[in-house]
């Protein structure tokens, strides 16, 4: 007797074998993977002799900086810090830093937070070192008309993990 709820058996084996024959298939079937791709900012920069400068706002006005890998710290330029607005705290107390260069070691001050702009990124930064830079910021003013704002180091750029490609003369982040 047949049920109106019963499926013939060749039906449901047909059916069976359809099923497993689609599933066999789609596990064959090449996955489109999708990559998320992370946002990859970059910026230009220049350079003086070989000297990599990148231009940048400190404190909403425009500045620009050598860029040291070599160096430490990041320095501003103590004789920019009206035109720039930023404080130089005491260096007497605040001198824990030294920066050593060629000529021996000096030390450095320290300053108040700074907002730094490299591209589209806004940098809240209260680690700056500051040191007076007016004899070696004078050759670039004289040369190329700039202010220089100070040297971004090697703290900068790996706090915010900074690639410099001097092929293509940019600066991704």
């Amino acid at each position: 007797m047949i049920n109106k709820f019963t499926i013939p058996r060749n039906i449901y084996r047909g059916v069976l074998q359809v099923v497993l024959l689609l599933s066999v298939l789609w596990s064959c079937a090449p996955v489109r993977t999708v990559q998320l791709e992370s946002y990859v900012r970059s910026v230009n920069f220049y350079t003086v002799g070989k000297i990599p400068v990148i231009r940048t706002r400190l404190n909403g006005k425009l500045a620009h900086f050598i860029v040291d890998t070599g160096a430490s710290v990041s320095i501003l330029n103590e004789a920019e810090a009206s035109h720039y607005g930023f404080t130089v705290m005491n260096a007497d107390v605040y001198a824990t830093t030294e920066v050593l260069g060629f000529n021996g070691s000096a030390p450095t001050g320290r300053v108040n937070t700074c907002t730094i702009e490299i591209g589209d990124m806004a940098i809240k930064y209260g680690n700056f070192r500051s040191k007076n830079m007016q004899d070696f910021a004078y050759i670039l003013q004289k040369n190329e008309n700039i202010r220089l704002a100070g040297i971004l180091g090697a703290d900068l750029m790996n706090r915010y993990s900074m690639r410099i490609n001097f092929m293509d003369k940019t600066i991704s982040f």
